[in-house]
């Protein structure tokens, strides 16, 4: 039987240290690479806060588990997507100076939508099995 944890250790202080990034992260003028890493940490301290909310889910079958997380896996590819287009956006926005990021960058963040969705099912079966391991030697 799996359950989803009632607790992340060190969760205070991982939102801590995405905090400061962003505030490191705001002057940095159109790197493609901080906004991305901006996203992708903001997606994993955003799932790690959802998983730490009270649940009552109960996964009695393995298949089942592992469907879930990998569900979820595809699920934080695509929000790492759309809050990287959305920092995209507020970085342009805040900076007022024109466009931060090409049209080009813009595209290839686009285009990377089912890479990142197959990386995150990947992860999330991944990370599913290591956990259900776990579970089962202790």
């Amino acid at each position: 039987m799996m359950r989803l944890p009632q607790r992340v250790p060190y969760l205070q202080t991982i939102t801590i240290l995405w905090g400061l990034y962003a505030l490191v992260w705001i002057p940095f003028e159109g790197h493609l690479v901080f906004v991305v890493s901006m996203a992708v940490s903001s997606t994993a301290v955003l799932c790690l806060h959802l998983l730490q909310r009270p649940s009552n889910l109960v996964f009695h079958k393995l298949w089942q588990w592992l469907t879930f997380a990998t569900m979820a896996g595809i699920v934080v590819g695509l929000t790492a997507v759309g809050l990287t287009l959305m920092f995209m956006a507020l970085k342009t926005g805040l900076h007022n100076h024109g466009p931060e990021f090409t049209l080009e960058e813009i595209q290839w963040v686009i285009q990377q939508l089912p890479n990142w969705s197959i990386i995150g099912a990947f992860m999330g079966a991944g990370l599913g099995l290591i956990s259900a391991g776990m579970r089962s030697s202790s």
